[in-house]
């Protein structure tokens, strides 16, 4: 018969109670040893669990140190250069605090209760010289960030000639003054994106600057690691290659996507067209509002490219309010800076409402946005800016006459 005490075992460990005093029941037992590891177990998970606490409320404290770069305040500092655009100005601002946010949370462990923010990497649909590059220069200045602007035109698949996609990481650490961290977590911005859709068919060449292209920098959006020369990208005794990690580095694409609009209503063409689309499809201010991925798709950018965007910012085409509030109202305007420059030879200038009125008409027909500001102004204003930069003029009224007077050309003739 066996005794009982005989197999009286630790259920851990397995030593008797003759090598090690136990505690439990007829069912199990544990020895003094396998309690105290068992112990320290618990501990280590309060610990954590302690841990995870302390760790939000450092978030907590980091985003504190991020209340000057809210959403509100970034828009805000917006309001001072951009006229308009209101919606687009306010996804912006979100989108780069959020992308602060993901940088806050990286310095305190990447993660938060098992939840990772993603990229906002955002697509940037409007007209050119509504302000897109603007507005993402600004908000860029404004959180100290890297950022490098690169024309999508001039890239082109390794192996042809043009510029390759592993430039822009090069480009972005100089910008970043050699500094691997802040390059990794600066901005690329790629201007005219909509020049990448692929539009070869079989009897046309390789298409070296579009589909190709948007699958190099598919791999940079999505996060891999390149090798670039640091030293400003020279080749010298003192410079070496580092490697960039571009998973949070973020992306923001802009595009006019000329005629995407059209390509919406296909049945809207010719006879089939009425009135009132006529006028839908003219109103400045809804031209992109109703563009959808599926429309970015059709018009050629993949749908592996584009689904690398997770927001899409329309901007409004900019209506003659919106030009003469420009000049009027927005910090460093062409306006204010014309003015300046006369002021300092000697002579005030000064404009009619009906002038301003009418160098938003002219500029309005270059069909180029605010950019055709400059060149209305400088063309009207080039006699009076030459003799005022000679002799003193003292005080000088531009009028609506001498606006048109001096843009005949534009005013009587379509942009090719």
């Amino acid at each position: 018969m066996t005794n009982v005490v005989d197999i009286e075992t630790c259920s851990f460990c397995g030593a008797n109670k003759k090598e090690k005093k136990l505690v439990g029941s007829d069912i199990s037992y544990i020895c003094e040893d396998c309690t105290d590891l068992v112990k320290s177990q618990f501990k280590s998970n309060a610990i954590q669990e302690l841990s995870a606490v302390q760790n939000k409320e450092d978030l907590k404290k980091i985003f504190a140190g991020l209340n000057h770069l809210k959403p509100a305040n970034l828009k805000a500092i917006l309001d001072k250069q951009i006229v308009s655009q209101e919606q687009a100005k306010k996804l912006c601002s979100l989108a780069l605090y959020e992308h602060l946010k993901r940088k806050a949370i990286h310095k305190a462990g990447d993660k938060v209760e098992g939840v990772t923010l993603d990229k906002p990497n955002m697509l940037l649909l409007g007209s050119t010289g509504v302000g897109k590059t603007e507005i993402s220069r600004i908000l860029t200045k404004s959180c100290n960030l890297p950022m490098v602007t690169i024309d999508c035109t001039s890239l082109t698949e390794a192996g042809y000639v043009g510029d390759s996609v592993d430039d822009i990481i090069r480009s972005l650490l100089v910008k970043a003054d050699d500094d691997v961290e802040a390059a990794e977590w600066g901005i690329v911005f790629l201007d005219e994106v909509d020049k990448l859709c692929s539009r070869h068919s079989v009897n046309t060449t390789a298409d070296v600057g579009g589909q190709g292209v948007q699958d190099a920098l598919l791999k940079l959006i999505e996060g891999t690691e390149i090798r670039v020369q640091s030293n400003g990208g020279r080749k010298t005794s003192g410079s070496s290659q580092v490697v960039i990690d571009t998973s949070n580095i973020l992306f923001i694409s802009s595009g006019a996507f000329t005629g995407i609009d059209e390509k919406q209503t296909p049945a809207s063409i010719g006879f089939l067209r009425k009135d009132h689309e006529k006028e839908d499809a003219q109103d400045p201010l809804s031209a992109y509002d109703d563009i959808e991925v599926k429309d970015i798709v059709k018009f050629g950018l993949s749908p592996e490219f584009i689904g690398r965007f997770s927001i899409l910012v329309p901007f409004k085409n900019l209506s003659r309010d919106d030009l003469v509030s420009i000049l009027k109202n927005a910090d460093n305007s062409v306006l204010k800076k014309i003015t300046f420059s006369a002021y300092l030879d000697g002579t005030d200038l000064e404009f009619s409402d009906e002038a301003l009125i009418a160098i938003a008409d002219v500029a309005a027909k270059l069909k180029v946005g605010a950019r055709a500001l400059s060149q209305v102004l400088y063309r009207t204003l080039e006699d009076i800016r030459y003799n005022s930069s000679n002799a003193a003029l003292g005080s000088v009224l531009v009028t609506k006459e001498m606006v048109l007077d001096k843009n005949k050309g534009i005013n009587n003739n379509e942009p090719k």
